[in-house]
């Protein structure tokens, strides 16, 4: 079986990377941070560096602080007048996966025309082809997933409710910034059961192959040993940065493997029931789902590498 690993994005990883990043040649001028509505004190504390930085670098920079729940596209299309009225040439995404998603979105409509629900390819889409590639963008993380280091982004319609993926070699990030000294531990139980379930979901995928099923394998090892570490001690800064790693591992594991419909079962599930998260909904459709896949010769033995990872 072919294996294929394509990711162009470069990746700086490890505690303290975020108090010299700004040192690297920046991709524009100006920069639009694209940051949550509802932050936590971490990520406030996290954005007043990061435009520290941008001024010590000589870089302009504008405050996009509209990213709600959900990536919608309404918050897009603002986001896409903001970026052209001020002449931003680059975008700076801060914030949980919602935000990333929010800031591929934004930094591809940026530089094409029309609406950005033209260009799904899903659903109520217009299926329109990107002309031009989207502005720069870097990646900067705030919790222990949803980093962006893949293809795609995932958008809301805010009238119709539907919660799409786009997909497109352009919205690889130009640059991802992990540091799990500035990662909010706050929500740690659900970040470890993201990552988990995230592992889980592209090990028994259809198209997984041997490269992916052993990223999904080194995450939850690396979950298992370190997420109770975190628990007992959230100085524990050596966990916090293993555990950042397996929600990097995880990520990848997705981006080589793909889903399988459970995924999308819970994404619709939590999309048409906001109180219940993506994690709960996984939780709550976990048991009949495999049991109907450990059925199948392949997906038991699955089961079993990934047991044996948990320990």
């Amino acid at each position: 079986m072919g294996s294929q690993l394509y990711i162009p994005t470069p990746l700086l990883f490890g505690a303290g990377v975020s108090e010299e990043w700004y040192i690297r040649p920046m991709p524009g001028e100006k920069a639009m941070l694209v940051f949550s509505a509802k932050p936590s004190a971490s990520e406030k504390e996290y954005l007043r560096l990061m435009e520290i930085q941008l001024q010590k670098a000589g870089i302009k920079s504008v405050l996009f602080r509209q990213i709600q729940e959900e990536a919608f596209d309404s918050t897009v299309m603002e986001g896409k007048k903001v970026a052209r009225g001020q002449q931003c040439d680059f975008i700076i995404a801060l914030g949980n996966s919602t935000v990333i998603n929010a800031g591929k979105a934004i930094a591809a409509i940026a530089e094409n025309e029309g609406e950005w629900w033209d260009y799904v390819k899903l659903n109520a889409g217009k299926k329109r082809i990107l002309r031009n590639k989207p502005l720069p963008m870097i990646a900067v993380p705030s919790g222990f997933t949803g980093f962006g280091i893949h293809d795609f982004c995932i958008t809301v319609h805010q009238k119709t409710q539907e919660k799409v993926p786009f997909q497109h070699s352009w919205l690889f990030p130009d640059l991802a910034l992990i540091d799990p000294q500035r990662m909010d531990i706050s929500s740690i139980e659900q970040d470890g059961v993201r990552i988990l379930f995230s592992s889980m979901d592209s090990a028994f995928s259809r198209a997984a192959n041997p490269m992916g099923i052993l990223y999904a394998k080194e995450a939850i090892g690396n979950l298992s040993i370190f997420l109770p570490r975190i628990l007992k001690n959230k100085s524990d800064w050596e966990a916090i940065e293993a555990l950042a790693f397996a929600g990097v591992l995880s990520e990848l594991a997705v981006g080589i493997n793909g889903h399988t419909g459970q995924w999308a079962i819970a994404q619709a599930l939590s999309n048409a029931h906001p109180e219940f998260s993506w994690e709960l909904g996984m939780g709550m459709i976990s048991r009949a789902y495999y049991t109907r896949l450990i059925g199948q010769p392949k997906i038991k033995e699955r089961f079993l590498q990934l047991a044996g990872a948990f320990g």
